[in-house]
Formats: C-alpha cells, sequence, structure tokens
C-alpha cells in the first residue's frame, strides 16, 4: 500500500505515464493543447483543467465537449474508449457549446469534482471536442481531445498478477521458440512493468529478450499480454531448455519471477540418433544370426 499525495504527481508521471497516446484528427482543422492532463485530487475536493483549442480551417466551427473513458487494448497497447468509469461524471464543462472563428483560439475549461466517498484509485478519461452542426457553420466529422488521468489520493494498492507464461509446444524440432506472457492488475493505479526474459540450459544463457519495451502501462483490473520469439538456437542448447521471467512494476518495484521449461531437438539431431538407432539396430540383427547361424552348425556336426 502505498499513500498518493500531491507531491507525488512527478513520480506518477516518471513511473506510469511513460507510453504517449495520440488522438488522431484533422490536423488541418483543430489544434488541441495540451495532449494530456495528470490530477491528484482529494475525495470531496474540485479542480479545473483547461483545455485550448484553435480553429486552424477557413470557416466557423461549432463544437460541443463530451467526457469518455477509456481502458487499454491487452495486445497493443492502444486506447479504447467506451470503457465504464464512474469518474465520467464527475467531470463537467463550463461551456455547452463553443463557437470559433477561422484562426480563432479559446480555452474550454473543465470542472472535476471528486465524491467524498470517492475510493483512491486512478481513473483514465478522454476529454473531447465534437462537431455540432449549425447554419452557416462546417463541422470537422469526428472529436478530437486531451486526455485526463485522474488519480483520486488516499492509499493505492500495487498489485500485479501472473495469469500465464507459456511456451507454444512442449518440444521444439526447430526455431523459432514462441512464449507468451500474460499479467493482470489487481491494484488500484496503473504500473508499467518491464524486465527480461532469459532462455537458459542449466547455467549457460542461451538468449535474453528485454520485456515490455515499449513501455505499456496497465490499468487497474486490466490484463496485458506480450509474445515472445526467439530464433537463434544451436546444437549446443540440444535437450531441456528453461525460460526465465524477472519482472519489477509498480512505485515500489515490486518483483513477478516465473519459470516454463520445454524439450529442443533439432531436426539434424533427431535424424542422426534414428540413423545410429538403426544402424545399432541392423548390427544387433547381423549378431544375432550370426550366432544362430553357429549354433545351427554345432548342432549339424
Amino acid at each position: 500500500m502505498k499513500t498518493l499525495k500531491h507531491k507525488n504527481i512527478k513520480t506518477l508521471i516518471g513511473a506510469g505515464l511513460l507510453l504517449a497516446f495520440f488522438l488522431i484528427s484533422d490536423a488541418h482543422a483543430l489544434t488541441i493543447s495540451p495532449l494530456r492532463h495528470t490530477v491528484v485530487i482529494d475525495p470531496g475536493r474540485e479542480e479545473e483543467v483547461t483545455m485550448v483549442i484553435t480553429n486552424d480551417s477557413a470557416s466557423a466551427i461549432l463544437l460541443t465537449p463530451d467526457i469518455d473513458a477509456f481502458q487499454l487494448d491487452p495486445e497493443t497497447g492502444r486506447a479504447i474508449f467506451g470503457a465504464r468509469d464512474e469518474a465520467v461524471s464527475w467531470v463537467k464543462s463550463r461551456a455547452q457549446r463553443l463557437a470559433l472563428d477561422p484562426g480563432e483560439k479559446r480555452e474550454l475549461v473543465f470542472r472535476i469534482a471528486v465524491p467524498k466517498a470517492a475510493e483512491p484509485g486512478s481513473h483514465y478519461l478522454g476529454l473531447f471536442v465534437g462537431t455540432a452542426p449549425a447554419e452557416g457553420m462546417v463541422g470537422i466529422g469526428s472529436r478530437v481531445g486531451t486526455l485526463l488521468f485522474l488519480h483520486v489520493s488516499g492509499a493505492v494498492r500495487e498489485e500485479v498478477t501472473r495469469e500465464d507464461f507459456f511456451a507454444a509446444r512442449s518440444w521444439y524440432a526447430r526455431p523459432p521458440i514462441e512464449l507468451s506472457l500474460w499479467l493482470k492488475n489487481n491494484g488500484t493505479i496503473h504500473v508499467v512493468p518491464a524486465g527480461e526474459l532469459v532462455l537458459q540450459k542449466g547455467q549457460r544463457v542461451i538468449d535474453r529478450q528485454s520485456v515490455n519495451i515499449r513501455q505499456r502501462k496497465i490499468l487497474p483490473g486490466e490484463r496485458w499480454r506480450e509474445q515472445y520469439r526467439f530464433d537463434r538456437l544451436g546444437w549446443r542448447s540440444a535437450g531441456r531448455v528453461e525460460a526465465v521471467i524477472a519482472l519489477e512494476y509498480g512505485l515500489t518495484h515490486q518483483p513477478i519471477v516465473d519459470r516454463v521449461s520445454f524439450w529442443y531437438v533439432p531436426t539434424g539431431l533427431l535424424i542422426a540418433v534414428g540413423l545410429s538407432a538403426a544402424l545399432a539396430g541392423a548390427i544387433w540383427w547381423l549378431v544375432v544370426r550370426k550366432k544362430r547361424r553357429e549354433s545351427s552348425y554345432q548342432v549339424i556336426e
């Protein structure tokens, strides 16, 4: 458990907001800044954030504000809007509509009111402006906006569990070796896992890869998946191979360690073993046949 205070904002940004999200729109129509807000608010308190909007088009535009929540795709890390989050109702825009003339720049203020009964934790929202058609004006055809990382201060919990770590097969005759890792965030704040995956035979390291080099987040209650591929295995790696994962996550650098094993028997080795077995069988058969003949000769004499 860790207490979240206003002075922790810089730490949170450094540890948890390393993945940039971009809300793509018609760049020639609107410019939005900043692209991201991060706020820490005590339960029962309010705060405001401001979005600066510039109309870069040659026509007047009428916009309406909108608030939405998002989650992350477990495989790509991309934001998927339309998620359910009670914090959507905590955010209100001061203006119901916003009209911008060509080249005009305006500010849109959003007020965030956190209920007194709100539990400590993090919420992930999008603050948008969208088309509001009116006579004599044109719409931009899609909404654009900024991301809001809202943290309710208090005792937060960092807890990530390894749901699955496995090889695609129990044995391989040739590379690539494919492994998958599934994690789930059971805590109340997002985390960015990082570490290393090592292939080894006994104490000898065969190959290694960094985990989560794109620094993808895992939001509270969400799953995260990553797949790994190893192509460099030679004859010396034949036999039982072990994959060892070692990760750390969160502000407290909590560890996750796990391992899985599989067999690697190269095709060439299989052929060599097969030929050796066939040759040994043939030699054994010839020896047995020779002994039988010798036994037959002795009986005749």
